[in-house]
């Protein structure tokens, strides 16, 4: 992510590097291969753009051709991934079983779904949060530089103090206590 921010002389720190990596890493997790990392970054952009943002009428477009891309895509990758024996996450949800039954094709797409946008979104800004408090504190790189294993502390400080997700609403469905 870096090298491609570098051989253009810069960018945008939030789109050209940040949006990459988990895009990447949840590609990575589902067993997708390299060469399709890009598709992945495109739809998690268009996924949390339409869960998150207020799309202009080609953004609304673009989630559109997003979502027609990725059922067929989807269900040639589960087809494919039936009955192997793989440990990514596609051919671990196809072996999973859920009171005796086994997940449904449906059931996998919400959960791929899901992690592609709440995976992509948080993850996403928590690295730009993370840069913008180094880039505000360069002594916090310099001392992660020369201790590693204050890396975890950094990234739970981050989240403590400017987290990603900074409102969830939630409801009730019942009375609780």
């Amino acid at each position: 992510a870096l090298d491609g921010l570098v051989e253009a002389g810069g960018g945008d720190i939030q789109v050209d590097f940040c949006d990459l990596i988990p895009a990447a890493a949840i590609a990575k997790l589902v067993g997708v291969g390299v060469g399709e990392h890009d598709l992945f970054v495109r739809w998690a952009r268009a996924m949390v753009l339409g869960v998150f943002g207020e799309p202009t009428g080609d953004e609304t477009q673009e989630i559109a051709v997003v979502l027609d891309e990725m059922g067929p895509w989807f269900d040639a990758v589960l087809q494919e991934r039936a009955g192997q024996v793989g440990d990514d996450v596609f051919s671990l949800l196809t072996r999973a079983e859920r009171d005796e039954d086994r997940l449904t094709p449906e059931e996998l797409r919400v959960f791929v779904f899901t992690l592609l946008v709440a995976g992509s979104f948080t993850t996403s800004f928590l690295i730009g949060n993370g840069l913008l408090s180094i880039l505000a504190d360069p002594r916090l790189l310099d001392r992660m530089v020369g201790d590693p294993g204050v890396v975890p502390a950094f990234v739970e400080e981050v989240l403590r103090h400017d987290p990603p997700a900074q409102v969830i609403q939630r409801t009730a469905r019942t009375d609780i206590e």
